[in-house]
């Protein structure tokens, strides 16, 4: 199961680059408010704060919660979407080999068979 998982991340392995770099860019955006926050509360003590920095600091948490949502939609959107393909791909395949058995293996494992077999036990 686990080489079926790692051939289809080598298959989309710039997807899954993708999402890593979008995971590391989600990560440091996190660390982006605190700082601008602790910027602001220093201003505000020291009596610093002007117009110009304010606008500079809030346009600053905008554009970093804005990339913060916007990396964390895409690498969550991406990273299941490639769960439910890998999950249709071994649907399909297993479905296909369903298909493609004869006939002698369906009547050797046959519903009635089979309850028989387990009602006989008990």
């Amino acid at each position: 199961m686990f080489g079926l998982i790692f051939d289809y991340v080598k298959q989309h392995k710039w997807m899954y680059l993708l999402i890593a770099v979008l995971i590391i860019v989600y990560d440091v955006t996190l660390l982006i408010p605190t700082q601008v926050i602790q910027r602001l509360v220093d201003q505000l003590s020291h009596e610093t704060m002007t117009a110009g920095s304010l606008t500079r600091d809030m346009v600053i948490l905008a554009v970093a919660s804005g990339l913060n949502y916007l990396s964390a939609y895409i690498w969550h959107y991406k990273l299941f979407q490639g769960s439910v393909n890998f999950k249709f791909g071994m649907q399909q395949r297993a479905f296909k080999k369903l298909v493609t058995m004869r006939t002698p293996f369906y009547e050797k494992i046959s519903a009635r068979r089979y309850a028989d077999a387990v009602f006989n036990r008990c």
